[in-house]
């Protein structure tokens, strides 16, 4: 009789562990089927970044083209400064508008990394990590995975927070101690978003008489031009750490 027992336990372990699995792939691929149709998308939010012992906050607009154009912007909230990256069929550029400078980056971005902003790399994220996992909640879903950051080794793994249908509200990088490092909070996302055709140029970000000034530089004098700007200030360590 005691044989028995032990046998139904061991059978209804099996049972329950194994439903258990089959759930949380089904949600994974739920997951996955809903974001990566979102080719074309207009998101608005809020991201931080904490360095060291500050923290800095943008207003984030991302706009998403049939995943091929890409307009960011990052308006810093203590000084009202802006930054834009830029990705048409001309090239990568990171915009400063107020001063009328851009500068062309020879970069694959934005598949060269992670960027928390963006729903196809979050989807890359996870298809990447074999081991990313999900789990259920009262107000909607969690997926922890593995991040890839060139630029800052410090990001290491992510939670990335749904509604109930998937639709992504929060995305938070983390070190690995768990400690949040960059938080991206979503307002609102537009899927059906409606871009003029001037939207991706350049030219609106820049008047046409400046744009001889334009910096056309190879990947690797990029990154020590990136150095450079980053002990500048906060805004451009940003920048570079997103476009390289």
């Amino acid at each position: 009789m005691i044989k028995i027992k032990k046998a139904v336990v061991i059978i209804l372990s099996v049972f329950l562990l194994t439903g258990c699995m089959s759930n949380t792939k089904d949600m994974m691929k739920s997951f996955k089927d809903y974001n990566s149709k979102k080719s074309s998308y207009e998101l608005t939010g809020e991201m931080v970044i904490v360095s060291n012992e500050d923290e800095f906050t943008y207003n984030i607009k991302v706009g998403v083209d049939n995943n091929t154009n890409y307009k960011v912007s990052l308006i810093n909230t203590i000084n009202n400064h802006e930054q834009v990256i830029l990705k048409n069929s001309e090239g990568v550029y990171v915009v400063t508008p107020n001063l009328n400078k851009s500068f062309k980056f020879m970069s694959e971005w934005p598949s060269n990394s992670s960027q928390a902003y963006l729903i196809e790399s979050l989807v890359n994220d996870i298809n990447t990590d074999s081991k990313s996992t999900i789990k259920e909640t009262n107000s909607g879903y969690e997926i922890e995975s593995l991040v890839n950051y060139p630029n800052n080794q410090k990001l290491e793994k992510e939670t990335i927070i749904t509604d109930k249908k998937f639709n992504i509200k929060e995305v938070d990088v983390k070190n690995s101690e768990g400690a949040t490092l960059l938080k991206v909070k979503v307002s609102n996302i537009d899927y059906s978003p409606k871009f003029g055709g001037d939207y991706f140029k350049l030219d609106t970000l820049v008047k046409e008489n400046t744009k001889n000034e334009e910096k056309t530089t190879t990947k690797a004098k990029d990154n020590n031009e990136n150095k450079t700007e980053e002990s500048n200030n906060q805004e451009n360590k940003t920048t570079s750490e997103t476009t390289d």
